[in-house]
């Protein structure tokens, strides 16, 4: 009798105390983000702006993107036969209220990819700058300097590097050739980034300048050039 006490005991508390277990599943599944991605305030990547209606981003699908490329303006200029440097303007933004914030001209990308596997930003300068009359011939150049990275994802190693220093060269047929502005290696890039020339207004308004030297023929007009910017996967380029 007590020991068919003790085994009636033993099955209770083996069914009735122990608890039980089971599984169940989670999942996600990504899809390729191919959305435009609008222009970022670069000196303050946390404050929501909108569109400037005179420069509204270049719309361009993702997942890896230039979203965005500052116009760049010297103005009014007095020819003159001697060598001067001009300072470009700064460029804006527009804040939720509508007012307009000047910034550093800048350049914006994104990597939606997801991978962290690095890219590369180029720019040339396609040609000479000209008017309905001729070039700046000579050796006129425009320089992108002090560049400086900027994004809400600004974390120790994950920042890319900039090229402080561009000089837009010409080949010997005119043609331009490419400098690079901002690399992402292994583990830098993701998300968006921009590079502002000039890490303030102050420096900004000293970082876009064209040179001309003495003795270049001026004819009264507007001149202008295009610069092609390439965004690519080869970090070496």
């Amino acid at each position: 009798l007590i020991l068919g006490s003790l085994v009636i005991g033993q099955i209770g508390a083996f069914a009735g105390e122990t608890g039980d277990s089971a599984r169940s599943t989670a999942d996600v599944e990504y899809t390729v983000n191919t959305n435009p991605i609008n222009p970022t305030d670069p000196t303050d990547p946390g404050n929501e702006i909108k569109p400037d209606p005179e420069n509204p981003g270049t719309g361009n699908a993702g997942p890896l993107s230039i979203d965005y490329i500052s116009n760049i303006t010297f103005g009014q200029k007095v020819a003159s036969g001697n060598a001067a440097t001009y300072n470009a303007a700064l460029s804006r933004v527009i804040n939720k209220d509508d007012s307009a914030k000047p910034v550093p001209n800048y350049v914006q990308v994104t990597d939606n990819r997801g991978t962290i596997s690095g890219w590369n930003l180029a720019v040339k300068q396609e040609g000479q700058f000209k008017n309905t009359k001729g070039s700046l011939l000579g050796a006129a150049e425009l320089s992108l300097l002090n560049g400086t990275a900027n994004s809400a994802n600004a974390v120790v190693g994950a920042i890319p590097s900039t090229n402080k220093n561009i000089a837009l060269k010409l080949n010997a047929s005119g043609n331009g050739v490419n400098s690079t502005v901002m690399t992402a290696t292994s583990g830098q890039g993701s998300g968006t980034w921009t590079t502002m020339f000039g890490k303030d207004t102050t420096e900004g308004a000293e970082s876009v300048q064209l040179h001309v030297p003495a003795n270049t023929k001026i004819e009264k007009g507007a001149y202008s050039t295009t610069l092609v910017w390439t965004l690519s996967t080869d970090a070496a380029q």
